[in-house]
């Protein structure tokens, strides 16, 4: 798990590795990424992303958890794991 912040934005993704067997996605559109340079998005970033659409994310340090800082959106997801957009605060 990391958190991101998405360039030219005050937007901050939490990034979450792909379960095996618990706590699993529901993709809501879309799909799940197949590559290390895809993403899906939490379901209530539906209003303000689109599948297909590329984001970057700054990178902060010089380790990164992320292979590449240009990403393609593949899809949207829920989880037990992901809260509501509104108990996320400012980023």
């Amino acid at each position: 798990m990391a958190d991101l912040t998405v360039e030219n934005s005050e937007d901050a993704v939490r990034l979450y590795s792909k379960p095996e067997g618990i706590s699993t996605f529901q993709v809501t559109e879309g799909q799940l990424p197949e590559a290390d340079e895809e993403i899906a998005l939490a379901d209530f970033w539906k209003d303000r992303y689109q599948i297909g659409q590329t984001i970057t994310f700054i990178k902060k340090e010089e380790k990164s958890v992320i292979k590449s800082q240009t990403i393609t959106i593949t899809g949207f997801v829920q989880s037990g794991e992901m809260l509501s957009q509104k108990d996320l605060g400012r980023g």
